[in-house]
């Protein structure tokens, strides 16, 4: 199961992907000549590729977090259920005892 530190580096990870793409379109001034829009615009595809890719990483272990934890509240509801009949059926021995002991006198 993904520690959840990791997922929250992952999504860091993106946020600032985010912020450099920001910082990038800020940066950029009317005007620019062709080369400099063609740099630009290959570092804003690769920005958005790593944010997709952390994105997709972070999508990734919060499901397996949710797997995760949708089988232990499945285990719990099972060893819940299991104390119940336990318990149930300590009150009908107790139950069928007093009963017992009744009909005795």
């Amino acid at each position: 199961m993904p520690e959840p530190l990791v997922v929250i580096s992952t999504v860091d990870a993106a946020v600032r992907s985010i912020s450099q793409i920001v910082k990038l379109l800020r940066e950029a001034k009317p005007g620019a000549g062709k080369r400099a829009l063609e740099e630009m615009r290959e570092e804003m595809a690769s920005g958005f590729e790593a944010l997709q890719a952390s994105l997709e990483e972070a999508r990734s272990q919060l499901q397996a977090v949710a797997e995760r934890q949708a089988a232990l509240e499945a285990r719990v509801a099972t060893l819940e259920e299991a104390e119940s009949r336990r318990r149930g059926s300590f009150w009908a021995r107790l139950l069928r005892r007093f009963q017992k002991v009744q009909e005795n006198r």
